[in-house]
């Protein structure tokens, strides 16, 4: 999802907005930096760890008990890359389910001031229970979404051990299905960056009128501050016409306590004219945290639609 010290928010999870066409709207807890923003404000890339892993079968469940959390037995198994699926065959002893588990070592990056990591997963089948250096850091029960856990036990330039236990057995509640029943990392695992402030659920809606004269975009999210002390944050959206004239700029600020999360929302007023591409206007989102004596904005794209304005829905009064 912006290099982040405590200034730089949004950075912290990096965010890439984007709207599709008149009336569209979309979110995403995904954040990418702009090429526009200083290169000491941009995050360190994501780290794949998509090769490298070990996969070893439980079919009785006592991996837990066993301590497998903290190491895998040197037994048994195989090597595997992710994505990776245990049940690719449809029989019926497959269709029941079974728990496997894997591991990876893998160096983690260096420490940086006012950041850290969470392990981003696309997707689990069944459930996952994630582990770092035999700490429980997270899971999922939700066998189809993205979802990520933070790399709190993580060690910095050292040697890691990233283990998860997957089941795909279906539970009482499991919505019936017509396809195997396939189970494991079935999608890409990253080492993603993280600041103190995440930017989740972020929208974008256009809002236009006045025969495409007038409009504005309303942007919507949340604000969650994953630090031990209360921020101050700034979220700027600015938006531009397909030929780069900027049209529209709108600011929220909010204070935030420590691990606490707040909404966002707040409407951008467009200012265009007819045949000025108001139909499918290209933007720029800017995020900024404050910094003792200064504040450092982070660019990410976004896409929104773009005209004039005066009343809540942007047009004119006459």
């Amino acid at each position: 999802m912006s290099s982040k010290g405590v200034r730089v928010v949004l950075a912290a999870i990096a965010a890439a907005v984007a709207v599709a066409g008149c009336g569209g709207g979309g979110g995403s807890s995904t954040v990418r930096v702009s090429d526009a923003a200083p290169s000491s404000l941009r995050p360190p890339a994501a780290i794949a760890l998509d090769t490298g892993w070990r996969a070893v079968p439980d079919p009785r469940d006592v991996g837990v008990q066993n301590g497998w959390a903290r190491g895998l037995p040197g037994s048994g198994g195989e090597s595997v890359a992710i994505p990776n699926d245990f049940n690719p065959s449809v029989t019926p002893a497959g269709d029941r389910g079974t728990v496997v588990w894997y591991a990876l070592r893998f160096n983690g990056p260096a420490a940086a001031a006012g950041r850290s990591w969470n392990v981003h997963f696309e997707q689990v089948r069944r459930t996952a229970e994630v582990w770092l250096n035999g700490r429980r850091i997270g899971g999922s029960g939700e066998p189809y979404a993205p979802f990520s856990v933070p790399a709190s036990s993580l060690r910095p330039g050292a040697s890691n051990l990233l283990v998860v236990r997957v089941s795909n057995v279906a539970g009482p509640g499991t919505f019936p299905q017509d396809w195997w029943n396939w189970g494991g990392i079935v999608r890409g695992v990253t080492l993603q960056p993280v600041g103190r402030l995440e930017l989740e659920d972020l929208g974008v809606m256009p809002s236009l009128g006045c025969g495409y004269r007038c409009g504005s975009v309303l942007v919507q999210g949340s604000l969650r501050n994953v630090s031990s002390r209360r921020l101050a944050a700034g979220v700027i959206v600015r938006v531009r016409s397909p030929g780069g004239v900027p049209v529209g700029t709108g600011v929220a600020r909010r204070s935030v306590a420590a691990g606490s999360v707040v909404p966002i929302s707040f409407r951008v007023r467009l200012q265009g004219r007819r045949g000025s591409g108001a139909r499918h206007a290209a933007g720029a989102r800017r995020v900024r945290g404050p910094r003792p004596g200064r504040r450092d904005p982070v660019a990410a794209p976004a896409r929104g639609l773009t005209s004039s304005h005066r009343d809540e829905r942007g047009c004119p009064s006459s």
